[in-house]
């Protein structure tokens, strides 16, 4: 159940993100880099493509990213925690196309207001009702405008400054009822507070970003049984921000599109830092596993892989 923080609120940033990635280990995915054309930096998903015409080549979704004119995206599967356990929240059509679809534009180009609500993105993008279901995050740097957009075809404006700039979202839907939110959120949320706090004198990047790693990184699962083989009790990853290496049955459907090997957890973590004139993007990414024999080996304070990068919004 992967989870998203996102404040506009720290006085020397524009923007900071930070995302857990829970999936399972063995999952096909490449690690963050440049690509289409340089244009969009983000990790990408190898486990299920999308076949493109008319060239019939193949095209790979993401879960996050950002591109060079400063548009910025991150998708999450959306599970509500009623959802009753024989609804399937699988899509024709890989969710991850839809971050894709709106990082392959050009802010210069058009406006973000012609995509700022379901129905004007489904306009862009017809698939939006055959994707798998989803809780989608989405916005424009340069003109501070951002929005989140679900399967319900449901659409918030986030990120206003209007006593809503910061939110974490995970797999519930964004307006859900406090008596139904989860654990992981409202804590998530009380952490995020206290980041902000902390480090409101503080822009030394380095510092940031390991404050933010740190909060990416609480785990509210039993010692006692973490990095063992046992069933996924779903309740468990509502309650925590990370989720240690957790075993599952075969086939078991846990909100995801495929199942592959034994272990599920959070997989990777990204951090991205926007500097207060909007210009300077800090994207840093840790690969904590990319294998189940990962698990004995790899962790949040030793990461198989870690990326940094750093570029201008154009």
């Amino acid at each position: 159940m992967c989870i998203l923080f996102a404040t506009r609120s720290h006085p020397n940033y524009e923007l900071i993100l930070i995302s857990n990635r829970d999936e399972f280990f063995e999952r096909d995915t490449h690690n963050t880099c440049w690509h289409t054309n340089s244009s969009i930096l983000s990790p990408y998903d190898m486990a299920r493509n999308q076949k493109t015409s008319p060239t019939n080549s193949e095209t790979f979704g993401t879960w996050i990213g950002i591109n060079k004119n400063g548009r910025v995206a991150n998708i999450l599967n959306l599970r509500p925690a009623d959802t009753p356990p024989n609804k399937s929240s699988k899509g024709k059509v890989s969710r991850g196309m839809i971050p894709f679809t709106f990082l392959n534009t050009d802010s210069r180009k058009d406006s973000f207001s012609e995509w700022d609500s379901f129905e004007k993105f489904e306009h862009q993008y017809p698939c939006l009702t055959t994707s798998g279901d989803f809780n989608f995050f989405y916005g424009d740097i340069k003109s501070k405008s951002y929005r989140i957009i679900d399967t319900f075809g449901q659409t918030f404006k986030v990120l206003d400054q209007n006593d809503n700039d910061s939110f974490v979202l995970s797999n519930n839907t964004f307006n859900i009822e406090n008596t139904k939110k989860w654990n992981k959120t409202e804590e998530g949320m009380q952490k995020l507070k206290e980041l902000i706090s902390k480090t409101k004198n503080e822009s030394n990047n380095n510092i940031i970003l390991m404050e933010c790693f740190k909060l990416a990184s609480i785990c509210s699962v039993p010692e006692e049984i973490r990095n063992k083989p046992y069933h996924v009790d779903p309740a468990i990853t509502y309650d925590t921000i990370f989720v240690p290496p957790l075993g599952s049955n075969d086939g078991e459907d846990i909100g995801l599109t495929i199942t592959k090997g034994d272990f599920y957890g959070t997989r990777s973590q990204i951090v991205i830092l926007v500097s207060k004139n909007s210009k300077h993007v800090t994207y840093v990414e840790k690969v904590l596993h990319t294998s189940d024999r990962d698990c004995k080996t790899h962790s949040a304070i030793n990461p198989k892989d870690f990326h940094q990068f750093e570029f201008e919004i154009e």
